[in-house]
């Protein structure tokens, strides 16, 4: 029992409950969080392995418009060969 003192009983009964109570929450929280950050890391493994397949899909659609020649270009080469 503790030592008697000037304070009521009741209002460190109250905070002696609320207190066990916040101690008693700590591992439920704690375990929220655990698999909070796990589905975020997750969510993020999937979103860069998403991104990673279209990244090279993304280079292969603008290679080819990147290396065709225009008409003008080809138009020009072909009037160089049938010079030489």
């Amino acid at each position: 029992m503790a030592a008697p003192s000037a304070v009521n009983s009741q209002i460190t009964d109250a905070i002696t409950q609320a207190n066990t109570k916040v101690l008693g929450d700590m591992p439920a929280m704690a375990a929220g969080e655990l698999y909070q950050n796990a589905i975020r890391n997750l969510n993020l493994t999937l979103q860069n392995t998403v991104s990673n397949q279209q990244q090279p899909n993304e280079a292969d659609l603008a290679s080819p418009e990147a290396a065709k020649p225009d008409a003008e270009e080809l138009e020009a080469l072909i009037r160089q060969l049938k010079s030489e």
